[in-house]
Order: structure tokens, then C-alpha cells, then sequence
């Protein structure tokens, strides 16, 4: 039982929702709900087929258009979710749904799968270990599943 209780000190990530930023707003509203970030968010890109391999590094708002791609398969992945305007901006190329818009934001979902007419949106906890708090530390997922594009968002570098 010791152990078990020492395990569960030392994970982080798993705090109680934060549901007083979002309070009184209405549903499908864009607003990040989660700890404070100090950097600029980003995303990368990359293209890849049986013959092809491309990729591109620390792109920001400027360089989301034009995210669909027919020759190959596209992972974007988006890092920091405490820019509403870049989550806007992925959401107005990609026709996302306000609630799902919604959801990347706020990083205290339970893991869920919804299922739209021309996309999948996933919600799983990412774990990883932290070497100097010795802890446990979860993170948000969020994958959009649309057409050759995979699209992926976490909260933090």
C-alpha cells in the first residue's frame, strides 16, 4: 500500500479541472484552460508517402494554409495550445466543430473518442517521465483524423 501512495504523490498533470476560466461563457467558445505557458506556440509539419519524406520545423500562425494534401499523408503537430488565435486559424482550415475547438483547449478532458461526418477527434492522457521532479507528468492529446491529415495538439514543448 506504501507504494501505491507514494506513486500517486508523485504524479503531476492530474489536477482537478480548472473550470473557472471558462465559467459563463458560452459552449463552443475558444478558451485555453490549463497552466500558465511562458513560450510561443508552434507546429510542425510533416509529408511522407512510400517515396517521399519531408519535414518542417517551428512553423507559426502565418504558415497555416493549405493543409490538405492529396499526394501524401500530413502530421501536423501543433505545440502549445495558449494561443486561441493559431487554434482558430487550424480550426477555420479544417472545419473543426466549435465543441471540438473547444475541447483542444481545455486540457482536462477525459479521453474520448467523437465522430464527425468527415473526421475523428481523439482525446488520450499522454504520460512521460520527469527526470528532475522525479514524477510522473500528463498531458493532453488531442488527434483530428481528416482525410491524409493527421493533426495532433499538446499543451506543452
Amino acid at each position: 500500500m506504501k507504494r501505491k501512495q507514494i506513486l500517486i504523490k508523485r504524479l503531476k498533470g492530474f489536477a482537478r479541472p480548472k473550470f473557472g476560466q471558462k465559467a459563463g461563457m458560452a459552449p463552443a467558445t475558444a478558451a485555453y484552460v490549463g497552466d500558465p505557458r511562458d513560450f510561443k506556440p508552434w507546429f510542425d509539419v510533416m509529408d511522407y508517402s512510400e517515396n517521399h519524406f519531408e519535414e518542417k520545423f517551428q512553423l507559426g500562425i502565418e504558415s497555416v494554409h493549405d493543409l490538405f494534401s492529396d499526394q501524401y499523408v500530413r502530421w501536423i503537430n501543433v505545440v502549445g495550445l495558449h494561443d486561441v488565435a493559431l487554434i482558430d486559424k487550424f480550426s477555420e482550415e479544417l472545419c473543426l466543430h466549435g465543441l471540438v475547438k473547444e475541447d483542444i483547449m481545455h486540457t482536462n478532458q477525459r479521453p474520448k473518442l467523437d465522430e464527425y461526418d468527415d473526421y475523428l477527434y481523439v482525446v488520450v492522457k499522454m504520460l512521460s517521465y520527469d527526470k528532475d521532479e522525479n514524477a510522473i507528468v500528463s498531458e493532453q492529446l488531442s488527434i483530428v483524423l481528416k482525410g491524409n491529415t493527421i493533426l495532433t495538439f499538446i499543451e506543452d514543448k
